[in-house]
């Protein structure tokens, strides 16, 4: 399949990279939440424990992109294709999460990524940021 279509390869490398390290986050949430004492600074530990998790979620997704996008593409048109797929693909997501209404902005009481807008807007951003700082790295 790669190597017929490796752009639709690559939309589907994002959104099971996501959903899977989604799932990673939620679990070190649910980890942290159940042993935390005092619920008053949970909500702000949520950003780096998130931020880390999208950080992961860019570096494991330009490092497999890379590999698969066909060898007669230049540099710019790797680094191109890929930031373009992370981001389109991150902006249909925050539409889809907004549309079926599983975004809150309010209360201090939802830590996690897509229930949060705060959070979710914020995995988004720094995931799309190592992505493309990652795939700004490539050697050829």
């Amino acid at each position: 399949m790669a190597a017929k279509n490796p752009f639709l390869f690559l939309i589907l490398l994002f959104f099971g990279t996501v959903i899977c390290f989604d799932i990673i986050g939620a679990l070190l949430m649910a980890i942290r939440y159940a042993f935390w004492l005092s619920n008053d600074s949970l909500y702000f530990l949520a950003y780096p424990l998130w931020s880390v998790v999208a950080i992961f979620n860019g570096y494991y997704f330009s490092s497999v992109a890379v590999e698969k996008i066909p060898s007669d593409f230049s540099k710019n048109k790797k680094q191109l294709s890929i930031g373009l797929i992370a981001i389109l693909t991150s902006v249909f997501f925050l539409y889809l999460f907004s549309f079926f209404g599983q975004m809150e902005s309010g209360g201090t009481d939802n830590y996690w990524v897509p229930g949060n807008l705060g959070l979710t807007i914020t995995y988004f951003i720094v995931l799309n940021l190592a992505t493309i700082l990652h795939v700004s790295g490539i050697k050829n």
